[in-house]
């Protein structure tokens, strides 16, 4: 059946209708083959014919119907591995020492076992299962693993990240989480909260050591949750933030985050720019649909500073731009009167300026180079 593609790297039989009964035995002439699609199929078992595709690298058996693993005994080379969306409930026969990216997530684990012998893993899945007991079984992985997803929106586990000496990766809904080394903390948007029904919190977390973190959607802006939010400014080495539509009024506690390089604070009630006006580090924020209002008299000290969203604030007054760099400025729906779009004429690097409709004496007022008008 597939003697025409035998001498093939590459092949795909995602949603394939001769294959709905297993991966057919034709499979073994393909012995070249290093990536397969089995995607989106109905199959129920993987057959003993994928033994053969012993150079095989990456294998995709996302969406299908397989309960167990098995027939896996030969695959040494494989490296990329993705069960996402199938029927699994117990992870064994996987002896795949160059395994590094495994995906089972969305499937029927209630377990994290037999992980002994993927001795190369470093990026695991294990998100949108059952209801785990506990991660023992993960700390095998301890010595090689870089990222780890496991998202636990109804059960939050305690996991000692700590344990993992080269993790630097984690995405999780859930704050019942330790470590003490530099991690990229992300993904956690859409979360009913900045702390779980679980009285977990930000404070379980070594703050320090957080580089990136993105809260988008969290219903954090009632007075309880202040102390969760505040706690933001002890990441005294943060770069990235995405704090979009959570609801805060003030971002005053940023002031400490000296090494900020990119800030989105869109859609809250921010009334001020206390906090910020002096990180010198910006490269770009975004502080859109806010109510900002009135910025007379603030200076604002940006020396990196590229891109500026004000978009939607209720702006009258422009505040005292210090930003050399600046080459992009989003002012729309603001009312910003003629005299102040004048200063903006002292920004030499502005190349590109989003007002609402202006006539054409405001447009030689400003004398920007490139001049976008909205409305």
């Amino acid at each position: 059946m597939f003697s025409h593609v035998s001498e093939s790297k590459y092949y795909n039989f995602e949603r394939s209708v001769s294959c709905k009964n297993g991966v057919p035995q034709s499979l073994q002439c393909c012995k070249n083959l290093k990536i397969l699609d089995l995607s989106s199929n109905s199959f129920l078992q993987i057959s003993q014919s994928i033994q053969a595709l012993q150079n095989l690298v990456s294998l995709n058996l996302e969406e299908n119907l397989v309960s167990k693993i098995e027939n896996w005994g030969n695959l040494s080379k494989l490296e990329w591995l993705s069960l996402k969306n199938n029927r699994i409930k117990r992870l064994e026969g996987l002896k795949l020492p160059k395994l590094k990216i495994l995906n089972v997530s969305e499937n029927c684990l209630n377990e994290i076992e037999n992980l002994q012998d993927l001795q190369s893993l470093e990026e695991l899945n294990i998100s949108s299962n059952g209801m785990f007991k506990d991660f023992e079984g993960l700390y095998m992985l301890a010595d090689t693993l870089t990222s780890l997803s496991c998202i636990l929106r109804a059960h939050p586990i305690f996991v000692d990240l700590a344990r993992f000496t080269k993790l630097n990766s984690i995405k999780t809904y859930d704050f019942s989480i330790r470590f003490d080394r530099s991690l990229i903390f992300h993904n956690l948007e859409e979360s009913s909260s900045i702390h779980t029904s679980y009285n977990t919190s930000l404070s379980n977390v070594n703050l320090s050591c957080i580089k990136e973190l993105k809260l988008s959607g969290n219903k954090i802006y009632n007075a309880s949750h202040y102390e969760n939010v505040s706690l933001i400014g002890k990441m005294t080495i943060l770069k990235v933030c995405c704090l979009t539509r959570i609801g805060i009024s003030s971002v005053s506690y940023l002031a400490t985050c000296t090494k900020l390089r990119k800030l989105d604070l869109s859609d809250n009630r921010i009334r001020s720019l206390e906090g910020i006006q002096n990180l010198r580090c910006f490269e770009s924020l975004d502080i859109s649909k806010n109510k900002l209002h009135s910025l007379q008299n603030v200076v604002v000290n940006w020396p990196s500073m590229t891109y500026l969203d004000l978009s939607l604030c209720e702006i009258v007054e422009l505040p005292i731009f210090i930003a050399p760099k600046l080459s992009k400025l989003l002012l729309e729906g603001d009312k910003i009167p003629l005299r102040q779009l004048a200063r903006l004429r002292k920004l030499k690097s502005l190349r590109y300026l989003v007002l609402n409709k202006v006539d054409m004496s405001k447009r030689r007022a400003v004398g920007i180079h490139v001049l976008c008008s909205t409305y």
